[in-house]
This record gives structure tokens, sequence and C-alpha cells, in this order.
């Protein structure tokens, strides 16, 4: 009999910490739900790939444009640096076929780096280093690198 009413103690305590939450979470939504509607709130971007900008209306037609924040290649080009020098003219550690990244055209490098990012590129053992270095660029990310990459050997 004790076990019994101690579990039913348990199954009514739980229930009720969900029911807390519950309404914790539904004050929470509505909160958030009421500031989107308020015009007058600044809408931040949650990564700082994209800048939003809000444009006032006198009416309530209130517009939103998202332009791109440009890409600094040399920013991103920082990490390549320790494996394929200030220049890409270091052969990378592990790599295969002794390649210098500043040899290779514009193309060869946004395939490779898209190769690398896919994981369906293995070049040696330094593979598994790129595949880290490349999983979160962005298709524009990896022009902009393959731009900058291929302006070494001019």
């Amino acid at each position: 009999m004790k076990i019994y009413l101690l579990v039913l103690i348990l199954i009514f305590s739980a229930c009720s910490s969900d029911d807390t939450q519950n309404r914790q979470t539904s004050s929470q939504v509505s909160n958030i739900q009421s500031d989107a509607l308020d015009s007058s709130k600044t809408i931040k971007p949650q990564s700082n790939s994209h800048i939003i900008e809000k444009n006032s209306n006198i009416d309530n037609n209130a517009t939103i444009s998202i332009t791109k924040k440009p890409i600094d290649a040399k920013v991103l080009y920082s990490k390549c640096v320790a494996c394929h020098g200030a220049k890409g003219d270091v052969v990378a550690p592990g790599s295969e076929g002794k390649v210098l990244i500043s040899q290779l055209s514009k193309d060869e490098i946004i395939t490779n780096l898209k190769g690398y990012r896919d994981r369906s590129l293995k070049k040696g053992k330094s593979s598994a280093i790129m595949y880290l270095q490349s999983a979160n660029l962005s298709d524009d990310e990896i022009v902009s690198l393959g731009e900058y990459i291929s302006s070494f050997n001019k």
C-alpha cells in the first residue's frame, strides 16, 4: 500500500511540474509573439552573415530588407596559413602530390573545398583536417576563398 501511494505521489508531482513548465512556456511564447508584432522592435540577426535593416514608413507597412555582409576572404584564409603558408606556397603536411594551393585555379580550389566540405574528396592524411576546416563554409565563402587563393599566383 505504501508503494502504491508513493507511486501516486511521484506521478502527481511529475504532472504538476509539467503543468508549471507548460504555463511558463506558454507565457514565453506569448511574449515572443507580442514582441514580433511590435513594429518598434529591432530585429537582430542570429549570425553575422546577414545584416537586417528595417525601413520605417509612416504607415504600418514597414519593409525589411536583407543585405549580405561582405565576405573577407583574407580573414577566412587566416585559418589556412598554418598549413598552406601566407601565400599558399607551402605544401600542407600529409597531403598527396606535393601540390601548392597557390598553383591551383579558382575552379580547382572551389571544387576541392566543396569536396572536402561534403567529405567526398580525399587527398592524403590531411583530408580529415580539411573536412573540419571546410565543414561550416558557405558556397559564397568558398567562392571568395577560391578567388583570393588563386590571386596568389598572379
